[in-house]
């Protein structure tokens, strides 16, 4: 394994860390000020702005890493310079129309939302306003996700690492200020707060793509007066069914929580419940959803960077290279999220009422339990996605997903009519699931690669992981004897050193830390810990 792609890797799981850890952080003031009733008009704005970004892009940015990872192999510059030339100005109109339609559907898309007649919880009016508002982020958001396609495509990560950071940064401090003297200082309505919360999609895009522009013009990739014969059509056929299974791989996430969004008030509605209490449950899972997440970032860097580094591979034919890629993305992915999967399902009350406060701790709580191990399914789907398409085998990403998705749908009914908001995360494990198995064993078939290379690394994780989980019932179980916001971030903070300790200490002892960084780092640190 290149220490490039380690590197290029982990710069980017670190910035998805960040922007995760912000993206939910920031959620708790938010959340106090605008109040749990209307948070849930935050998710409702973004779940159709996330598919229609993705359909504006048509997953482009992914596709033109892989087209440039390509190309830059082959040699060929020429072509990767018309394809920007191009295809800047092609996502750009394509994003303009997926403003005009979010813009102009949005009283349309909050009817399928919420019920006109019942007035427990928000109006058609409020969540067609807050649409509006993040609709604008359309016109640029496209732009910025292909230049930092390009550069991925260099395998340079930093770029895109930083940019991300300084999107979430603009974007949580425009949005906690402005909700501040919205609803604190003006003693304003708690949708106009949202409102400009969702514009700030606009407004930190804006700061990201400045970032990444002045990268552009600093470095040279090669591409200036590159010259040579294009077939445009050529170029555009190959990179739609490049992109095709990227808008799919990006909608994967979205489009199971957005399922879950716009089914949940109409289930429970007719299950009996009244809008307000439906909404409830369905802001319940979109925070427990936020949370859930921040493990799944390391898998999102590793897909990125895998794409790129398996179809550089691919192309070359270098099969040993292809596997150990597969093998060190699985297993670093095993040691950060299995263990993270563990703590989430043990602690989920003070995870949930550290995070969200005490008021709906004991539904929180266990919806938070029953969600803790998404994160895994997530993650194994984002690898696995990542591999398919680094080895050219893009339909099967659309089939399996496709399948995965009417799984989702057919199920996700009569498991909230049964079990309420648990029924969403029941019904995503069986959508993800049949995905993911169709993935592993064509990419066993195809890459002639077989998943059983993992089996002492994982046995190792597996085992540090029960040890860990072990030792944190006795906090879960405390956890329940008490209410106070207090007294669970105490247990949540004890739980994390205990579980820190521990699993370190074995993942040393089973040298399966070594995956992540080297034995030598590791001792060095620890001789001059001794003689501190």
């Amino acid at each position: 394994m290149s220490n490039s792609f380690l590197r290029g890797t982990f710069m980017l799981t670190i910035a998805s860390f960040i922007v995760k850890i912000f993206g939910f952080i920031y959620v708790i003031p938010f959340v106090a000020m605008v109040g749990e009733e209307k948070y849930i008009l935050f998710e409702y704005a973004y779940k159709p702005y996330i598919i229609l970004l993705s359909i504006a892009t048509l997953g482009i940015p992914s596709a033109v890493s892989k087209f440039v990872s390509k190309y830059r192999e082959k040699g060929e510059f020429h072509i990767i310079r018309a394809l920007m030339t191009s295809g800047s100005i092609a996502v750009t109109l394509m994003g303009i129309t997926s403003f005009l339609v979010l813009y102009l559907g949005a009283d349309t898309v909050a009817s399928w939302l919420v019920d006109p007649s019942d007035k427990t919880g928000n109006s058609v009016q409020d969540v067609a306003y807050v649409i509006r508002m993040v609709s604008y982020a359309l016109v640029i958001v496209p732009l910025l996700a292909m230049t930092r396609g390009f550069i991925q495509g260099y395998q340079e990560m930093g770029p895109t690492a930083i940019s991300q950071i300084i999107e979430q940064i603009v974007r949580i401090a425009i949005i906690l200020l402005g909700t501040y003297i919205i609803v604190v200082v003006l003693h304003g309505s708690p949708v106009k707060a949202v409102g400009l919360a969702t514009f700030t999609a606009f407004i930190s895009a804006v700061a990201a793509l400045i970032v990444i522009f002045w990268y552009l013009r600093k470095k040279d990739f090669g591409i200036k007066g590159a010259k040579g014969k294009v077939s445009y059509k050529k170029l555009y056929k190959e990179l739609v069914m490049y992109a095709i299974p990227f808008v799919f791989v990006g909608l994967a996430i979205p489009l199971f929580q957005s399922i879950d969004t716009f089914m949940i008030n109409n289930v429970l509605m007719n299950k009996g419940y009244n809008l307000g209490q439906a909404e409830l449950i369905n802001t319940l899972v979109a925070l427990i959803q936020k949370i859930i997440v921040i493990p799944v970032a390391l898998a999102t860097a590793f897909s990125v960077s895998l794409v790129a580094y398996v179809t550089k591979a691919h192309q070359g034919n270098r099969v040993d290279e292809i596997r150990n890629h597969i093998n060190q993305s699985f297993k670093v992915m095993m040691i950060f999220v299995l263990p993270s999967t563990a703590g989430m399902l043990i602690l989920s009350r003070p995870i949930y009422g550290s995070v969200f406060g005490t008021g709906y701790l004991e539904q929180g709580g266990t919806l938070m339990a029953w969600y803790a191990a998404s994160a895994l399914f997530y993650s194994m789907f984002s690898i696995t996605s990542a591999v398919l398409q680094g080895l050219d085998q893009q339909k099967w990403v659309v089939y399996s997903l496709l399948i995965g998705l009417v799984v989702k749908v057919i199920s996700n009914y009569p498991l909230i009519l049964i079990f309420d908001g648990e029924g969403t995360a029941i019904s995503t494990y069986v959508g993800f699931g049949a995905a993911i198995i169709i993935q592993m064993a064509l990419i066993q078939k195809v890459g002639k690669y077989k998943w059983s290379e993992n089996y002492v690394a994982l046995k190792n994780v597996i085992k540090q992981t029960l040890v860990m989980a072990i030792a944190l019932i006795p906090l879960g179980a405390t956890s329940y004897f008490f209410t106070s916001y207090i007294s669970q971030a105490i247990i949540l903070f004890v739980g994390l050193i205990v579980a820190g300790i521990i699993y370190c200490v074995l993942a040393y002892k089973n040298k399966t830390l070594f995956e992540v960084v080297s034995k030598n780092k590791i001792d060095g640190l620890l001789k001059k810990l001794k003689s501190a």
